[in-house]
């Protein structure tokens, strides 16, 4: 099931990223969540897609010192076992409710249930390659949503600015409306490429 065909549709696939940096000994843990399973190394958060680093759930901030952003250990197996139990421990007390609470904004998003509508309503006539038309758009438009030349962003955009004028959703929500847009998208392309 994904976020079409379930309703509501928090569907959500949730992915944890370890790293171990190249210098010294140290891992870095990151948490994605998002309708489509394959991530950009882009940190943000909305609705459809968030990234970031677990200090940073773990603080509430992501404004952190860089090295409260690393894990570092020892250089030993027995220190980087240390590391991973602590990472453990952070996830079950940090990144599940984050997982969880990415899951409830999604269902309650009502951008979200309008961008789910428009591409349910506009499904037939969505490219199969919309997100690499989209892609190509915003090149040639110095990567700048508002400029890029594309009619299905801009007519979910338009459409999404209609519902966040009627509801009066603040300014912070009608940020989301073109970052939102855009993974709409990229999801439609995913779905029609895996349609089973």
């Amino acid at each position: 099931m994904d976020w079409l065909s379930s309703g509501k549709g928090a569907v959500l696939n949730h992915v944890v990223l370890f790293h171990h940096t190249a210098r010294g000994a140290a891992f870095t843990v990151d948490l994605y969540s998002g309708v489509v399973p394959t991530l950009t190394p882009q940190y943000g958060r909305h609705a459809l897609r968030s990234l970031t680093p677990l200090p940073s759930v773990r603080s509430g901030s992501n404004a952190i010192p860089v090295e409260e952003s690393l894990y570092p250990y020892d250089g030993t197996e027995r220190g980087a076992t240390g590391v991973l139990d602590r990472v453990l421990d952070e996830l079950s007390a940090f990144g599940l409710p984050w997982f969880g609470a990415n899951e409830l904004r999604m269902q309650q998003d009502p951008l979200v249930g309008a961008a789910r509508s428009w591409l349910l309503e506009h499904w037939a006539g969505i490219p199969a390659d919309v997100a690499k038309q989209l892609d190509a758009a915003l090149v040639a438009a110095g990567h700048l949503y508002a400029n890029a030349d594309f009619p299905p962003f801009q007519q979910l955009k338009d459409e999404l600015r209609l519902v966040a004028s009627a509801l009066s959703l603040p300014a912070a929500e009608r940020r989301e409306i073109q970052p939102l847009s855009y993974d709409a998208l990229q999801y439609a392309e995913f779905r029609k490429a895996n349609a089973s």
